[in-house]
């Protein structure tokens, strides 16, 4: 996953994470028309509340969506952190299981095509 924080059309910095066989689970908002209306989505259990939307990332390592999968879930990980990607129009969360990501910055110049 790319994140990309873009300024007046030019790209000022790229990230990109890798969560190597650990995705657990994957939520997509659509936010283009609850971005109008000011509407957040509902995301159970998700520790970061109201002020995640603050931040381009935000993560949540308490766990606390771990009883969302249930008994197999327990059985299954042992620790679930949760990754919130807020963008423009698009909210992304993956519940991503027993392993750190890889993250790296992108060097700016090929976002923008230079």
């Amino acid at each position: 996953m790319r994140l990309t924080n873009w300024r007046a059309g030019t790209c000022f910095f790229a990230l990109e994470f890798f969560f190597p066989n650990a995705v657990a689970g994957m939520y997509l908002w659509d936010e283009s028309g609850e971005a109008l209306e000011g509407i957040e989505p509902d995301i159970g259990g998700f520790e970061g509340g109201r002020g995640a939307y603050d931040y381009p990332v935000w993560v949540d390592h308490s766990g606390s969506r771990l009883d969302l999968y249930g008994d197999l879930g327990r059985m299954q990980y042992q620790r679930l952190d949760s990754y919130l990607f807020v963008g423009q129009s698009i909210v992304i969360l993956l519940d991503v299981a027993d392993v750190e990501p890889v993250v790296r910055a992108l060097p700016v110049e090929h976002v923008n095509g230079a």
